[in-house]
């Protein structure tokens, strides 16, 4: 009973404020954002692309085996932190044993 009381009061005044208001809150809201928004700001939000590889080299399980761990060090940074490979596309750490 109270939810549905709470409810109803809630949608209330929602109806409320959109007829009283109507579109000028949105138009207020557009005019807000247009002014404080500049393509500088926008620029600079932009995440980065990150040249790195997304996968594991096709050769990654005979190189854990066979190389050294500065070796592997430099294949590694060439590829993203969660890079994956192999048929189950395992990450790096799921290949280490």
């Amino acid at each position: 009973m109270t939810y549905t009381f709470l409810t109803i009061l809630v949608f209330g005044i929602g109806f409320y404020y959109a007829k009283k208001y109507g579109n000028k809150a949105k138009s207020d809201i557009e005019e807000h954002f247009k002014e404080s928004v500049s393509l500088e700001t926008v620029a600079a939000s932009k995440k980065p692309k990150s040249n790195k590889r997304k996968t594991l080299p096709k050769n990654f399980k005979e190189l854990l085996e066979n190389n050294s761990i500065e070796e592997l060090i430099l294949v590694l940074k060439k590829c993203n932190i969660d890079a994956y490979g192999g048929y189950s596309k395992k990450t790096v750490c799921k290949h280490w044993k």
